[in-house]
């Protein structure tokens, strides 16, 4: 077999691209099989790939929105994970599509580095990114509710809240990262 795969997204584009490929890959070989694969046993093949045959840090997040699409709620108690559709109005997913733009700005980054330090901050207790990971949390909640009210100015708000508190996370652990470069 000989498998060409083609993505517009550049590497590092925060995209979500690697997963959506590992998933593609994964549900095209579960086609071929007798056996069917639910979509979250695709989910958590694919996140396994990454994260341990190609050692790369992350999350779920990822595998599950390619594997499973639409706008959901996701939940994660490793290692369940729970996924809850959210059924938007019309009215909602209609200026959804209206004010929502997806641009380049250039910059590539490796997320598994990132996460590897926020996670080394969020390990030894660095209260600037225990309180951003918490709040982030927090905010997935409010996103949930906003969307579903279809108020959409505090959508917007919460995504910039949402940047702002990743931002907090990632800088604290680039602190911490030269502090241990010293």
């Amino acid at each position: 077999m000989h498998l060409y795969v083609r993505c517009d997204a550049p590497p590092g584009s925060g995209t979500g691209s690697s997963a959506s490929i590992s998933v593609a890959l994964i549900g095209l070989l579960n086609r071929l099989q007798n056996d069917k694969l639910s979509v979250h046993e695709i989910a958590r093949l694919a996140n396994y790939l990454e994260v341990e045959e190609l050692d790369l840090a992350g999350g779920k997040q990822d595998q599950y929105a390619a594997a499973i699409g639409g706008i959901t709620f996701m939940e994660f108690e490793d290692p369940a994970v729970n996924i809850s559709p959210l059924k938007l109005s019309p009215d909602t997913l209609c200026e959804l599509e209206k004010r929502l733009v997806l641009c380049y700005t250039g910059k590539s980054r490796i997320s598994s580095n990132i996460i590897e330090l926020v996670m080394g901050a969020y390990r030894q207790r660095v209260p600037t990114t225990v309180d951003a990971l918490h709040r982030l949390k927090a905010i997935a909640r409010e996103i949930k509710s906003a969307l579903l009210a279809g108020d959409l100015s505090s959508f917007g708000d919460l995504l910039g809240e949402n940047w702002e508190c990743q931002e907090a996370a990632r800088q604290v652990g680039h602190q911490q990262r030269h502090r241990c470069a010293v």
